[in-house]
């Protein structure tokens, strides 16, 4: 496997480094190239299940989805995840790990980095050293409550609707590409 090289790092670096500097247009604009990859994947039957911003790297201030490794066809989706993933994980998964992932799957944990894009912030960031604590108040529905000031309403909105606990009411991926 080769994989071009990516002269800005993560997005989770990316945010370190330049959040401050970036406006709505960018961050959308994030979103959207991180959903229209995720998009190409889905057309394949293909479900990522491992997406967070340490697996969307960025060159030249352009999103690339990588790390296709827990990736395959949507029949086999209850492989073992890293503590990394946690958060970017719905929480019918972490409740039982025999339950098949899927695009939906994907789309919640694309909510989840839109409220990180939003905020600059890893979500759940002061419980992350607590694994345990961590697992309970995310199998218990709760979702980051920060809103950032200035943040576009359709935008919060749209990534609470993609975080929603119940899979069917959670947008397909053409759905989240036409509200952005």
């Amino acid at each position: 496997l080769v994989m071009q090289y990516a002269n800005g790092g993560t997005l989770r670096q990316h945010l370190q480094r330049n959040y401050h500097q970036l406006t709505w247009y960018d961050k959308t604009r994030f979103i959207k190239e991180i959903a229209a990859g995720l998009q190409c994947i889905h057309n394949e039957k293909i479900a990522h299940r491992n997406l967070h911003p340490n697996n969307v790297l960025v060159h030249d201030g352009r999103m690339m989805i990588a790390d296709l490794g827990f990736s395959d066809t949507w029949h086999d989706s209850t492989k073992p995840y890293h503590d990394e993933m946690i958060p970017f994980l719905e929480p019918l998964f972490l409740q039982n790990n025999s339950y098949r992932r899927d695009q939906r799957s994907d789309i919640y944990s694309l909510g989840v980095i839109m409220c990180e894009v939003s905020s600059g912030r890893p979500p759940f960031e002061s419980t992350a050293s607590n694994f345990h604590l961590l697992l309970r108040i995310i199998m218990n529905g709760e979702r980051e409550t920060t809103i950032i000031p200035g943040a576009p309403l359709q935008y919060v909105q749209l990534y609470r609707h993609c975080w929603d606990g119940d899979p069917i009411s959670r947008p397909v991926i053409q759905e989240v590409i036409h509200r952005l």
